[in-house]
């Protein structure tokens, strides 16, 4: 947000802090910042420089602390470089999210982009193929230029890329004669090459699912998908260089025979100088003008010794496992040796406190404090809102969904405080600078904790933790494959089919032990088409569902491993949705052109209500709830069906949409479908609205026939607010 970096300059310290920047009088050493104003003075720098910008930090805690408040500011071009996981042991597959992290910033570092790069200290001191080696292995196609096509066919596959039938997925290649499908790194869609002899005719863009081309381009730069990367050519001299200095330890043996035919990549660290004569480390590829902020020096020091003592049992211990060092572990950089290559660098240096600031070179010590004074108590936060307003500062809170803006919106208007819900820089930039404006500015956005420069008269509020209005918290479960069944294990039995959510359908055919590196595991036993077994380890079967059919004597047809048929299958139902859909756009473009009763928005006494819920919402029940409420505000009648089993939270979502509707003076009927039931929503709505004017009846077989006359002589004349019941509501004589 530029409108924030903008206000910086009114700190007359800033001025002159970047005007030594831009002059370049490194080192620079900044105290007094508390953690979001960190990652404000961070945005700001590369704001006003125009340059990129690398922070080092002492562990992964911070670095993740720093990513959220910095995204709060600059959204787009924050990246993390994770420090590479090493596994001491014989694997036959890795997890590749780290090093396509790690891979998407080097991509980044290579087009010179104009970014901000979090890392750890740990991360630094790892490392890595050489900038050369690495860059040098970018290709680069162009239309109306010529290339070999064997030869492409060849460095895709060295760089990292899986050759399938069909290019669907990041990583892959597919060929059709002189056509290259490829999905490279740094694209959101795959591209097709297509050659004329050894000429490019075309490349195009192309979606995964339908693979119909969409737009052309002029040109492609395809970035590796592997980190290191080795020509297979050159395998047969590793191994022989390796076979020599460890002729007498039998262990290696098995190691030679995977690299020598080809198996290389669980064994690139564990002999990492054979494989890689020239290394670098992460500061080698940064620019001669990154600015990079290290954070907390002295942790940064105690951490980089911590990782080397680490290190240090680490390969005594595997040393005496294996016979052999593990070379990636070995040649990591020493603190001293880092402390080296930061001398030559465009340092500065983030401490909270320093005392001996004022006798630094290029030392500023800035006034800041944290600012969290409510502490979950309202008429404190109020308080505290009307003293700042007295002294004009301008404040600014932060919250982290826009419901919660809202929220926070209706609470001060109702304590009579101007305020608005500002959503673009623009606005936000125009409201900071009218000082006539004394209007409280709310915006959508996450920081870790609320700040004050002492010097700037703006307050900034994080209103995500210890609010007034602090939601609670709940545990978020990833869209991906929530619907199915969750599978307990105690629930499988051989035979069993089931549905994992990358390979498709198979079949649990029992346990069966392991041992890994001398370490005993059960995993749960799948077998798929062709009798190709998948295992999973008990304790990791999240995964997995059991697969239902509305014919329970069919038996499914097994997916193969490693095939597309299970993608192929989940396209074609994302076909047949979107025929679905088109269906039912036309219904609700008919029924969107009716009217109906359009409810007000949230009162303070909703709000109230729906904080005094003694129990933890839901991921579904909030949406639920809020999908409700937007029906209900707008004129459109709803039309809306709420599923869920018994115990998910259906009654408090529909007992929220009833307090809303009574607020605006309609009456509200629920109908059940048991006598029994009936009576125990009744005592729900009851308990639930017992400190409210609202009257709550319920109409079923137990009541007297005085009784249920009462009850519709209410119900018509309006005293009833909510009336509860089984069919018998329906009937005539039964006025709403």
């Amino acid at each position: 947000m530029e409108s924030f970096a903008k206000v910086l300059p009114n700190i007359k310290k800033f001025k002159e802090y970047i005007d030594d920047v831009s002059k370049g009088n490194f080192p620079i050493n900044i105290s007094g910042l508390t953690d979001s104003a960190k990652a404000h003075f961070i945005y700001a720098t590369k704001y006003y420089t125009n340059k990129p910008v690398l922070v080092i930090t002492y562990n992964e805690i911070e670095q993740k602390k720093l990513y959220s408040n910095l995204k709060f500011f600059e959204d787009e071009d924050v990246l993390v470089f994770p420090k590479k996981e090493v596994v001491y042991y014989d694997v036959d597959t890795t997890n590749k999210d780290n090093t396509m992290d790690r891979l998407s910033v080097y991509s980044k570092l290579y087009n010179s982009t104009t970014s901000i790069i979090l890392t750890t200290i740990e991360a630094v001191m790892q490392k890595t193929i050489s900038k050369t080696d690495l860059f040098n292995n970018v290709l680069f196609f162009e239309v109306g230029k010529e290339y070999n096509l064997e030869e492409v066919k060849l460095k895709l596959s060295i760089i990292g890329y899986e050759r399938a039938d069909i290019c669907e997925s990041r990583g892959t290649f597919a060929i059709r004669g002189g056509i290259i499908d490829v999905f490279p790194l740094t694209y959101d869609s795959p591209i097709r090459i297509e050659f004329w002899g050894d000429e490019i005719d075309s490349i195009r863009k192309y979606d995964a699912v339908s693979q119909r081309s969409f737009e052309p381009v002029q040109n492609v730069t395809i970035f590796p998908v592997e980190e290191f990367i080795v020509d297979p050519r050159d395998l047969p001299g590793i191994s022989k260089a390796i076979q020599n200095d460890y002729k007498s330890v039998s262990e290696v043996s098995d190691d030679i025979t995977n690299i020598s035919t080809g198996n290389y990549l669980n064994k690139a660290l564990k002999y990492f100088d054979y494989f890689f004569k020239k290394q670098s480390s992460l500061i080698d590829f940064v620019s001669k003008d990154t600015i990079i902020f290290i954070d907390e020096p002295q942790r940064i020091k105690s951490k980089a010794q911590s990782v080397e003592f680490e290190n240090k049992e680490i390969l005594e211990d595997y040393l005496n496992k294996y016979k052999v060092t593990h070379s990636y572990t070995e040649k990591m950089s020493s603190f001293s040796e880092i402390a080296i290559l930061l001398e030559d660098i465009n340092a500065i240096n983030l401490f909270l406190i320093d005392e001996n600031m004022h006798a630094k070179r290029n030392g500023y010590n800035f006034s800041c404090r944290e600012v969290n004074f409510f502490r979950g108590n309202l008429d404190i936060f109020i308080q505290e809102i009307e003293e700042a307003r007295q002294k004009d500062e301008k404040i600014v809170l932060i919250a982290g969904t826009i419901s919660k803006c809202r929220t926070l919106a209706t609470m001060l208007l109702d304590h009579s405080i101007n305020c608005s819900i500002v959503e673009n820089d623009e606005s936000i930039e125009k409201a900071l600078s009218d000082s006539s404006n004394k209007s409280i500015i709310i915006i959508q956005g996450h920081i870790n904790s609320g700040y004050k420069f002492d010097e700037l008269p703006i307050l900034f509020v994080a209103c995500d933790e210890e609010s007034p209005l602090k939601e609670k918290k709940h545990k978020v479960t990833p869209k991906a494959f929530s619907e199915g069944k969750r599978v307990a294990f105690a629930d499988l039995n051989v035979g069993d089919y089931i549905v994992h959510s990358t390979h498709g359908i198979g079949q649990y055919i029992g346990i069966h032990t392991l041992i890994i590196d001398k370490i005993r595991k059960d995993y749960i036993k799948i077998k798929y088409k062709d009798d190709d077994i998948l295992y999973i380890p008990t304790n990791q079967l999240d995964s997995i569902r059991k697969y239902m059919s509305s014919n329970e004597d069919s038996k499914p047809r097994l997916n193969r491993l490693g095939s597309k048929d299970f993608e192929k299958t989940k396209a074609r139902v994302r076909a047949s949705v979107k025929d679905i859909a088109k269906q039912l756009i036309a219904l609700y473009a008919e029924r969107s052109k009716l009217k109906g009763f359009k409810f007000s928005k949230d009162t303070s006494w909703q709000n109230e209500f729906e904080d005094l819920f003694p129990y933890q919402e839901t991921d579904d029940q909030i949406r639920c709830i809020e999908e409700v409420k937007k029906d209900m505000e707008s004129e459109r009648p709803m039309d809306r069906l709420l599923l869920g089993d018994v115990g998910y939270g259906k009654t408090e979502v529909a007992i929220r949409a009833a307090f809303k509707s009574v607020m605006d003076s309609k009456q509200v009927a629920y109908l059940c479908p048991t006598t029994v039931l009936a009576q125990q929503q009744y005592e729900t709505f009851k308990d639930r609205m017992k400190d409210y004017p609202i009257n709550v009846a319920v109409l079923n077989r137990f009541k007297t026939v005085k009784e249920t006359k009462k009850i519709i002589s209410d119900l018509a004349s309006g005293k009833i607010d909510i009336i509860i019941g089984t069919h018998k509501i329906l009937r005539k004589r039964c006025k709403i």
